[in-house]
């Protein structure tokens, strides 16, 4: 927020310095068509915030954060929905599907979707403090969670259906005021086409994440299953035994989680020396684990079993996630970021004060645009060619090098266009083109006998 005062201060200031061009370019309209530069700062400053700070639905924060931890841990996630938005659409549309996944399941069937939507958020905890964020582990809780009324969820909830129905309507009305302009040709500043951009992409937030309680402080606990001994870390264990069996994994990390069924799980055995229980870690990664780490934001070093609350960008793990829900998923965040891109494209053929600062801006929209394109491009022939790959160790690493060629190699450079196209809509705001002051006649969509 100190950012953006400051950008309006200096927006401001730039509005005075050129006082007397903009005066003479509102004396060319009706002096009750007109609006002010600062007019143009404050509606598109407000929708930004509202689409990053108000729509972002964060998972449940670690206990015991003070208020102003909580505020930086909201700032921080509002600062990645700017930087890149598809990275938030993504966690939407993750937490969406994996919701009713959860709901329509037949190991689970846990309705209403409100209450999948809390385990996937990190809303249910065990009695030990562990959040129950991975299905073979909910499948242990699911009776007790069925249990619990909707009515206690919404009251963790500081967000209704009409709370989010007035956010998603002030997107909506930006995006009809700019498309209104359009329609009358009348010059849509940089400003407001990247402030379009951000209001489009919270939209479909929202819309993903209407079910889900916003801005919930503290997970509800829920009792101990029958025959469930509460799990414990391996790492403080110490006994003159050897354990067998009741390792559960998820990825290729070295230890997950471990936790003790009755008579069936674990087998015991005697032995002579003190030894540790330890899990041997996996292979490393395959092209399709690599994937889906860049990409879909899978934790291999997250442990619920040591863990007091979810990470950020997190939903619930179930290992039987078909690969057609995860390329679902994978094509919504690659639509949303090149429509993102695609959308500052529009500014294509507007007046910008110098040619560097048009081609900075054409250069910068282009590869927000097209680097969607291209990442999923590679990751759909990736993941055809998946079961061939894994008979053929030279092209898996050719596909693993191209793979970190493209992420670790593409992201720094769509991080500074995205600074970029954040920048520039005020750095251009010093030399509007003619007619960015005229308001939009509204009347003549106003039916006339």
């Amino acid at each position: 927020m100190l950012l953006l005062l400051f950008l309006v201060h200096v927006a401001k200031k730039s509005n005075i310095a050129h006082a007397n061009i903009l005066e003479l370019r509102a004396d060319e309209a009706d002096i009750n068509n007109s609006r002010a530069l600062f007019d143009i700062i404050w509606g598109c400053l407000a929708t930004v915030f509202a689409c990053t700070w108000v729509a972002v639905h964060q998972n449940v924060p670690p206990p015991d954060l003070g208020w102003l931890s909580l505020q930086l841990r909201k700032l921080k996630m509002m600062l990645f929905t700017v930087v890149a938005p598809e990275l938030v659409v993504c966690l939407a549309a993750r937490q969406f599907f994996d919701a009713r996944s959860i709901a329509q399941s037949q190991d689970f069937l846990l309705s209403p979707i409100t209450h999948a939507f809390f385990c996937c958020m990190g809303g249910f905890v065990t009695e030990a403090g562990h959040p129950i964020a991975e299905d073979d582990v909910l499948s242990d809780y699911i009776a007790a969670i069925r249990s619990i009324k909707e009515a206690d969820i919404a009251d963790k909830s500081k967000g209704d259906a009409l709370s989010k129905g007035v956010a998603i309507t002030q997107g909506l009305w930006f995006t009809v005021q700019c498309l209104a302009r359009f329609h009358q040709h009348l010059p849509v500043t940089e400003i407001e086409i990247a402030t379009l951009a951000f209001a489009v992409v919270s939209i479909s937030i929202r819309l993903f994440w209407w079910s889900k309680p916003l801005d919930v402080q503290q997970p509800i606990v829920v009792a101990g299953a029958a025959g469930v001994v509460p799990f414990f870390p391996i790492r403080d264990f110490r006994a003159p035994t050897r354990w067998s069996g009741g390792l559960s994994t998820t990825s290729y990390v070295s230890m997950t989680r471990f936790w003790v069924r009755p008579a069936t799980s674990i087998a015991m055995t005697t032995s002579s020396t003190t030894t540790t229980p330890t899990m041997n870690a996996k292979r490393s990664p395959s092209l399709k684990e690599e994937l889906r780490g860049a990409i879909l934001w899978r934790y291999p070093h997250y442990s619920s079993l040591l863990s007091t609350s979810v990470p950020m960008f997190y939903s619930i793990i179930q290992d039987n996630r078909p690969v057609s829900l995860n390329m679902a998923i994978l094509a919504v965040e690659l639509t949303v970021g090149t429509s993102f891109g695609a959308i500052h494209c529009v500014a294509w053929n507007t007046t910008f004060p110098t040619i560097s600062e048009m081609w900075m801006w054409r250069s910068s929209s282009s590869f927000v645009a097209a680097y969607p394109l291209l990442l999923g491009s590679f990751c759909a022939l990736s993941f055809f060619l998946q079961g061939k790959l894994r008979r053929r160790s030279t092209l898996d690493n050719l596909f693993s090098l191209v793979l970190k060629t493209i992420v670790f190699g593409g992201v720094p450079i769509y991080i500074l266009c995205r600074l970029c196209l954040i920048a520039l809509p005020f750095t251009t705001l010093r030399a509007l083109p003619t007619g960015a002051l005229v308001d939009v006649d509204w009347s003549v969509y106003i039916p006339h006998l």
